[in-house]
């Protein structure tokens, strides 16, 4: 008799257990669930918004605008990563010639910081009262927005003016309205030639 009772609280206990082991795994596995499915809706490859035909616009620390950037196709990431097909910069100071900047692609890890311009990438700046026009194309370049500047340190060909340049690297000051190629630089002067040929 004793010993039926003791099995009875025994298998009771067992019981007991069983169903509190059950319970702890089944809220363990919603508690995964709902972490699993949290840590894809934030996934550093799910993007935070894609746009067509985006327009954005820096601002001075006055509210003036700065500059703006055009693209056919924008991707944002939460970790700051974006990435633009057709990237066009475009400075709109109106007291200072205007430089453009545009690429087959764009890339940014930094929120648009920095932004890494390749394939076809053309520079120009318009002319103002004491520099002609330029044109620049290169494989390559950083934009710095926030800085006014551009560097590569790619081939560089450049036309100002009648003067043909190439070289490689190259550091543009949007403010300064200045551009420095770093190396190999070989500079053409159209009316250097011109003169020549009129002389033979």
């Amino acid at each position: 008799m004793i010993k039926a009772v003791i099995q009875e609280r025994i298998l009771s206990i067992l019981g007991v257990g069983l169903l509190s082991v059950l319970a702890g795994a089944s809220y363990y596995s919603a508690l995964k669930a709902e972490a699993d499915f949290l840590h894809a809706d934030t996934n550093s490859e799910s993007p935070d918004f894609v746009a067509t035909k985006m327009v954005v616009t820096s601002f001075e620390a006055d509210g003036t605008a700065k500059s703006r950037t055009f693209s056919d196709r924008a991707i944002s990431y939460e970790d700051g990563r974006m990435f633009a097909a057709m990237p066009v910069y475009v400075t709109i100071n109106p007291k200072a010639p205007q430089t453009r900047a545009r690429a087959d692609r764009g890339t940014s890890k930094d929120g648009g910081a920095s932004v890494f311009l390749e394939g076809n990438v053309v520079v120009t700046r318009e002319a103002d009262a004491e520099r002609a026009a330029m044109r620049m194309t290169t494989p390559n370049a950083w934009v710095y927005p926030d800085e006014d500047r551009m560097r590569t340190a790619a081939p560089v060909r450049m036309k100002q003016g009648t003067d043909l340049t190439t070289g490689v690297g190259m550091k543009l000051d949007i403010v300064e309205r200045t551009v420095q190629i770093l190396k190999n630089v070989h500079t053409v002067s159209q009316s250097v030639v011109m003169n020549k040929e009129v002389q033979e």
